[in-house]
């Protein structure tokens, strides 16, 4: 995990303090008038330019890789808002196979997806409402509007499949102090951790322990 914390430290000099980055995230939208209402402050939260361990397995070695993804401001004028998430792929190559560090085979993932809080609430309850289900619950659960996402598998011929995931929940919950998931990012020097699972109507579902590496 040494060496995956030194490829990302040149990208986490601007993240210096949680404080900066925290106010950043929760910030309104550019140029917004109107009061942020909680899908808008939640949407803000998850933005930023994220990495995800993986190890993977090629020339008789293993090695440890980051993915990448970033979840930024989705279509214009969409109402209700929404986030595009978009996932980047593996940093590897000649890799036999990867998988996730609790050990179990990970597709590569590229595509993107849009994600949108449900529900109406208002606006002059939002940043309280957003504090306390940040407190009780530890994050969000997102509707997954549109987007289908490509997972390519690691056997010798590629194979990949288009996956449909709207209609399906983006599940974010904060990295707790001490938990498996913290000690699994411990290598990233990030203000902000989380664990996003997507479930797609079907029955796929893929999990990813998130270090924000950039804001957005």
């Amino acid at each position: 995990m040494e060496t995956l914390g030194r490829q990302l430290r040149s990208e986490l000099d601007a993240l210096r303090t949680l404080a900066v980055a925290a106010a950043v995230l929760c910030a309104a939208p550019p140029g917004s008038a109107q009061q942020p209402d909680l899908n808008l402050l939640a949407l803000d939260w998850i933005r930023g330019r994220y990495a995800y361990p993986v190890v993977c397995e090629g020339g008789g070695e293993a090695r440890r890789a980051v993915g990448r993804l970033v979840t930024s401001p989705g279509r214009k004028g969409a109402r209700p808002t929404t986030n595009r998430i978009t996932f980047h792929g593996f940093d590897v190559s000649g890799a036999s196979s990867c998988k996730d560090v609790m050990g179990s085979e990970l597709p590569e993932v590229q595509g993107s997806i849009e994600v949108t809080l449900p529900g109406a609430r208002r606006p002059d309850l939002a940043p309280s409402d957003f504090q306390r289900i940040l407190r009780t619950q530890g994050g969000f659960d997102f509707d997954i509007v549109s987007g289908r996402l490509r997972l390519t598998d690691w056997s010798e011929a590629r194979e990949s499949r288009l996956v449909e995931f709207k209609g399906g929940t983006a599940r974010y919950r904060q990295v707790r102090r001490g938990t498996d998931a913290d000690r699994l990012l411990s290598a990233f020097e990030s203000p902000h951790k989380l664990i996003l699972e997507l479930t797609a109507p079907g029955s796929e579902t893929l999990r990813f322990p998130l270090a924000l590496y950039d804001v957005r």
